[in-house]
């Protein structure tokens, strides 16, 4: 029987699993290096800082962090939600900036109301969504969370994008940053870190070929989102993907990748 009690165990909320991608590596490096340690620290920190910042429409938002998964909730309120999703694209950047990708899923249902235990069908399906859907350093939504929000809210407002590969919605969070620097230039600082952590890993992943499809994807979204818009941006593709076409050419389509 569902359970639609709010005073009950369970409760209707927007859920958020994230996966911090490449977190072995970064804990072994900060377990050797005192600077690294405190890096992954502040890392740790932004993220909680989704659910402590008070204003607009979230007074608080439920965040749980364990080894290298984050889940997020909020009430299941259209606006809030929203509010929700413009957070996360702002986190997402501001991690992508420390060379820090995340990937995950956004579903809504029934969740436990105990933010340190969070269990639920929400849950099961926010990480079914990232571990069968995400594929990708992105966030995507299940259809059901889709389907949704978009019964209410003009989603062409927010920061949310259709991948015409497979058809999935994702938050635009390279978008995003584009309006940024629109805003503020001040913030192509932003992206000359972000384009130079981009060029290492892309590079340094060629030997590795699930590693390789998220990073080729990732430099393929950034080109198409930003690199055509400001080619001293763009992301040189040419010298690394001949040596890894041996490696993973299951992997992605060598012709899709942009012209540089």
């Amino acid at each position: 029987m569902t359970n639609n009690n709010q005073d009950g165990p369970l409760q209707k909320k927007c859920v958020v699993f994230l996966d911090i991608l490449g977190f072995k590596e970064l804990v072994i490096s900060a377990s050797k290096d005192c600077e690294k340690a405190q890096s992954l620290e502040d890392v740790l920190r932004k993220i909680e800082k989704i659910g402590s910042v008070k204003e607009n429409l979230i007074d608080t938002a439920d965040v749980t962090i364990f080894s290298d998964s984050v889940v997020i909730s909020v009430d299941q309120n259209h606006d809030i939600f929203s509010e929700l999703i413009e957070r996360l694209a702002t986190m997402m950047w501001t991690l992508m900036c420390d060379g820090v990708w995340m990937r995950g899923g956004v579903a809504i249902g029934l969740l436990s109301n105990s933010s340190h235990r969070p269990w639920g069908p929400a849950f099961i399906e926010a990480y079914e969504t990232e571990t069968r859907l995400a594929v990708h350093p992105r966030l995507v939504f299940s259809r059901k969370a889709f389907d949704w929000l978009s019964e209410s809210i003009d989603v062409s407002d927010l920061p949310i994008k259709r991948d015409k590969t497979d058809g999935i919605y994702f938050i635009d969070v390279v978008g995003q940053g584009v309006d940024r620097l629109r805003d503020d230039p001040g913030a192509s600082l932003h992206f000359a870190k972000i384009r130079e952590h981009l060029n290492i890993g892309y590079s340094q992943a060629t030997d590795n070929p699930s590693v390789f499809r998220k990073y080729s994807w990732l430099c393929r979204e950034w080109d198409r989102t930003l690199g055509s818009k400001q080619a001293n941006y763009s992301i040189d593709l040419e010298p690394f993907y001949s040596d890894a076409r041996q490696d993973s050419a299951g992997d992605f389509d060598i012709a899709t990748l942009p012209s540089i």
